[in-house]
C-alpha cells in the first residue's frame, strides 16, 4: 500500500525518511538480512537446510501460511541463505490460471542454471518447442523425473516453489501435471537438494485429499503461527530502524510497547495486517500533528476501524484478509478477482482478465 503522505511528515514527526510499514511488495532478497524476524518453527526449518547445505540429507519442505503471514518471506530467507552459502537457489512463483506456464518456467530456470551440465535432449526440447509438442512434456513424470536429474547437477540446491495453492485456478489436466511433476521430483531428490512450496492451509488440505501421493512425501510442514508480541516488538523495531534518520533514545519511537502488543492482538498476529494498521496509525499522527502514536491515535484507529471490526467477526477467519483487501485497495468493490489475486501474486499475467 502507497503512503499519500510526504517524506517530509515522516521526518519532521518521527525521523522517519519515509513510511517504514511499506507492504508491498513481499522483502526483497536484499531486505532479509535487515527486516527479517525470526519466528517459531524456523529452527527445524533451518536444521533441515544445514543438512542439505552439507551434503547429508535431502529435503521436501511444505510451508503453510493463510495470505500476508509470511510465506514468500519464508521462501525469501531460504533463497538468501543458499545465496550467502555460494549454492544455487531457484524460485518460481505458481501462477493463476497458467499452468503451463508455470511449469514452463520451473523448467527453464533449472535449465538454464544447469546450462552446460544440462541434459542435452532436454535443454533442446524446453528451449526450441512449447510445452505440449516437447517430447519430455510427454508425461508429468518424465518431466519430473528430468528436472530431478538436472538438480542433481546443480547440489548444493534449492528449488522454490511460491504459492501453490494457486494449481486451484488451473485446469484440470495442468493442476494434475503440475502436482505430479513435483511429487516425481520430490521422489527422486539427492542429497544435497531441497524442494520447498508455499501454499495456504486450506489449498494443503485440499492437495492431500485430491493428490495423497505429493503430500505423503512431504518430510517436513512448517506451519506460520501468528506473530507473538515479542516477535512483532522485533518486526516493528527493524523496520523503524531500517528507515530511521534521527537518532532516539526508544527504538519503538513513536509507538511503544503497549500500543504495539494491543494493534498485534487486533490484527490476529497476521505480519500484513499489522503492517497496514502500523501504516494507519502514523498518518493518524501525522494529521493530528503528533509526535507519538498515543492512546489518542489508537482510540481514533480503533473508532474508524470498528464497523469494519463488527463485520469480520461474522466471515470466517480465512476470508477476513480477503474481505479487507477488497475494502482498503478497492473501495468495496466491486472487483474482479484477478485484481485481488494480483495483490499476492505479483507476475500474474493478463490473461487472468477474464477470471470472475
Amino acid at each position: 500500500m502507497l503512503s499519500g503522505y510526504g517524506r517530509s511528515a515522516y521526518l519532521s514527526l518521527f525521523g522517519l525518511d519515509g513510511d517504514p510499514f511499506f507492504t508491498f511488495p513481499s522483502l526483497t532478497v536484499e531486505d532479509v538480512d535487515k527486516l527479517y524476524v525470526h519466528r517459531r518453527g524456523d529452527e527445524k526449518l533451518d536444521s533441515t537446510v544445514l543438512e542439505v547445505l552439507s551434503m547429508r540429507s535431502t529435503g521436501f519442505v511444505a510451508v503453510c501460511g493463510g495470505y500476508g503471514e509470511g510465506k514468500t518471506t519464508c521462501l525469501t530467507r531460504l533463497f538468501r541463505i543458499f545465496e550467502q552459502s555460494d549454492a544455487k537457489a531457484l524460485m518460481a512463483k505458481t501462477k493463476i490460471g497458467l499452468g503451463k506456464e508455470t511449469v514452463l518456467e520451473i523448467c527453464r530456470l533449472i535449465v538454464r542454471s544447469a546450462e552446460k551440465k544440462s541434459l542435452r535432449i532436454f535443454r533442446l526440447s524446453i528451449r526450441k518447442h512449447g510445452v505440449e509438442e516437447a517430447e519430455v512434456f510427454s508425461s508429468p513424470a518424465k518431466a519430473g523425473f528430468l528436472l530431478a536429474e538436472e538438480l542433481k547437477r546443480l547440489k548444493p540446491c534449492a528449488l522454490l516453489i511460491d504459492d501453490l495453492q494457486n494449481v486451484f485456478f488451473m485446469s484440470s489436466r495442468w493442476k494434475y501435471f503440475l502436482l505430479e511433476m513435483i511429487r516425481q521430483v520430490a521422489s527422486n531428490l539427492d542429497n544435497g537438494v531441497l524442494l520447498v512450496f508455499s501454499t495456504t492451509p486450506h489449498a494443503y488440505d485440499a492437495v492431500g485429499d485430491e493428490f495423497p501421493a505429493l503430500t505423503s512425501r512431504v518430510h517436513l510442514t512448517v506451519k506460520l503461527e501468528p506473530l507473538s508480541d515479542e516477535e512483532a516488538l522485533v518486526l516493528v523495531r527493524k523496520r523503524l530502524t531500517h528507515r530511521r534518520v534521527r537518532r532516539v533514545s526508544k527504538p519503538l519511537h513513536p509507538f511503544n510497547e503497549e500500543v504495539v502488543r494491543f494493534l498485534n492482538e487486533y490484527v490476529g498476529g497476521n505480519p500484513r495486517e499489522l503492517l497496514r494498521v502500523l501504516s494507519e496509525c502514523l498518518r493518524i499522527a501525522i494529521d493530528l500533528r503528533k509526535r507519538r502514536v498515543d492512546e489518542e491515535v489508537v482510540n481514533i484507529f480503533v473508532e474508524r476501524n470498528k464497523p469494519l471490526m463488527e463485520i469480520l467477526s461474522s466471515i470466517p477467519r480465512y476470508l477476513r484478509l480477503d474481505y479487507i483487501t477488497i475494502l482498503n485497495y478497492f473501495k468495496g468493490g466491486p472487483v474482479r478477482l484477478n485484481r485481488v489475486c494480483l495483490l499476492y501474486t505479483s507476475d500474474a499475467a493478463d490473461e487472468l482478465d477474464g477470471v470472475d
